[in-house]
């Protein structure tokens, strides 16, 4: 999911990284993305698509929101796993086949590992980089061992496509991937944190930009928090144990 022209630098280095998967099954590569203007590298996608039949360059008129753009990319989606990246994320070659054995051992959910590849850019950066490793190294997987649950952070993270459907992203929120995290947790679903499923990302190199991030996060965060922690501890689908974890989580 993208949106031009704040992520035009990256997305052919992105896109470049996902044809380099290995996995031994059929494959897409949907780049689902909104702009308010054409854009110069739009002419350079659509030749990338031309020259391999995996990508699939979806625009969306009229979208305002990453949910929507996941939302509408799912509806050209035919695999049975959906993986969910942004446009900065590139996933190791491997990250396809860690994510189907979980899935094929009854996971609905796979959140992997996501490494911040520009730490050395500025003492912001590199100071996210060390924070992100403390959140997928022992965070989440810590939580899903006390608590009985992972949670989806919105990118390198893989759904069962019938499950995803039947969620889907809500637009009104503005962190839409913990809301659907919660609500697949409430249905009873499993989500597992693999700390070896590996995607790199970049952080943001300013004060202001990781400022501004992380405020839209914490709201993201109240928001959730305020619709959810009512349906969460009364939710048919959850144990004592995930209900107390989901308590002290939001």
């Amino acid at each position: 999911a993208a949106y031009l022209p704040n992520e035009a630098a990256t997305l052919e280095s992105t896109i470049d990284a996902f044809l380099r998967l290995d996995y031994p099954a059929d494959t897409q590569i949907i780049l689902a993305y909104n702009t308010p203007v054409d854009m110069p590298i739009e002419e350079r996608l659509r030749e990338l698509a031309a020259a391999d039949p995996r990508f699939v360059p979806l625009r969306l008129h009229g979208s305002t929101s990453k949910a929507e753009n996941v939302n509408a990319g799912l509806a050209k989606v035919t695999g049975e796993v959906v993986g969910i990246y942004d446009a900065d994320h590139q996933p190791d070659p491997d990250a396809f086949r860690r994510a189907w054995r979980w899935i094929a051992d009854g996971a609905d959910i796979v959140q992997g590992h996501c490494f911040i590849r520009n730490g050395n850019a500025s003492w912001v950066a590199q100071t996210v980089a060390i924070e992100f490793e403390m959140i997928y190294s022992v965070s989440h997987p810590g939580r899903a061992g006390v608590h009985d649950f992972g949670i989806f952070g919105g990118s390198n993270g893989f759904w069962r496509t019938d499950l995803l459907r039947e969620i889907r992203m809500r637009g009104s929120m503005l962190t839409e991937d913990i809301d659907s995290a919660i609500r697949s947790v409430q249905a009873g679903r499993k989500i597992i944190s693999d700390r070896h499923l590996i995607s790199r990302e970049l952080a943001p190199t300013t004060l202001k930009g990781f400022t501004n991030q992380r405020l839209r996060w914490a709201q993201g965060w109240f928001q959730v928090a305020m619709a959810q922690i009512g349906p969460s501890l009364k939710a048919e689908g959850m144990t004592r144990r995930q209900k107390i974890g989901m308590a002290h989580l939001l």
